[in-house]
């Protein structure tokens, strides 16, 4: 098999597994709506904004682009900021708000 086939085989099947997992985002997100009702909401909402933009980048081969970036880090930071005013004190959600905050920081100044 040449090395473009190998390359292409492995991009429709990482499309493949993406698209499910963002499936189960999706149904678990549903679930956590009617498990936790409207107090879920905010934590939905940035759940499936980092899990659509990951699948935007990767179904649309984005990822490398500085926009992609941004929009990825901008979203684990509203992740972690929900997570703090919803009383999450563990170790990952400092280090997520933490590291996407420098992120973000470092691709807006020095971003192309």
């Amino acid at each position: 098999m040449s090395e473009s086939g190998t390359r292409g085989g492995v991009a429709r099947l990482s499309k493949v597994v993406l698209s499910v997992l963002l499936g189960f985002v999706l149904i678990g997100s549903a679930f956590q709506l009617r498990a936790e009702g409207v107090a879920a909401l905010p934590e939905v909402a940035a759940s499936v904004y980092v899990a659509a933009v990951v699948a935007y980048g990767v179904l649309r081969d984005a990822m490398d682009t500085s926009r992609f970036r941004i929009a990825l880090y901008a979203g684990v930071v509203a992740w972690a900021a929900v997570n703090l005013a919803g009383g999450a004190t563990d170790v990952v959600t400092y280090a997520l708000f933490a590291v996407g905050a420098l992120l973000l920081a470092r691709e807006l100044t020095f971003g192309g």
